[in-house]
């Protein structure tokens, strides 16, 4: 079960992401606008985050920003309705871990999310093996 945050100014999207990610087994907050994600993530750390792209007022690449700022091992996945290449190449240099096309499949929402949780994991075990051998040597 891992902790997520989705973020989509469209009722149904954002609807439709919390259903099946809970019904997945995950825990989600779901929020309709990057201002709300960034009051949540100021406070609170998330293993996945599904950001919309385009929002009004604060957009999807502001709260990319943020998250790699406040909490770099989240991983974040992109949704657009409206894709360029110019977007995926911007999010990816971001540090966005996937870019999904809306309106996404089931599958391809689950495979990108669980792709991202090994990767998390991973990178957290690494880190942890490193500071336990960093602390044998001193």
């Amino acid at each position: 079960m891992a902790n997520m945050l989705v973020v989509d100014d469209d009722t149904l999207v954002r609807s439709y992401l919390l259903q099946v990610l809970t019904r997945d087994g995950h825990q989600v907050v779901a929020v309709e606008s990057g201002e709300a994600a960034l009051g949540c993530i100021a406070d609170q750390e998330f293993d996945v985050a599904l950001l919309d792209l385009r929002m009004d007022g604060v957009g999807g690449m502001e709260v990319l920003t943020a998250m790699r700022d406040q909490w770099p091992d989240t991983v974040v996945i992109l949704l657009t309705g409206h894709p360029t290449l110019d977007t995926v190449f911007g999010a990816l240099r971001q540090g966005a871990f996937d870019y999904l096309f809306k309106p996404c499949r089931i599958a391809e929402l689950r495979e990108s999310v669980s792709k991202g949780l090994l990767q998390r994991r991973q990178l957290l075990q690494r880190r942890e093996q490193a500071s336990r051998l960093l602390a044998q040597d001193e």
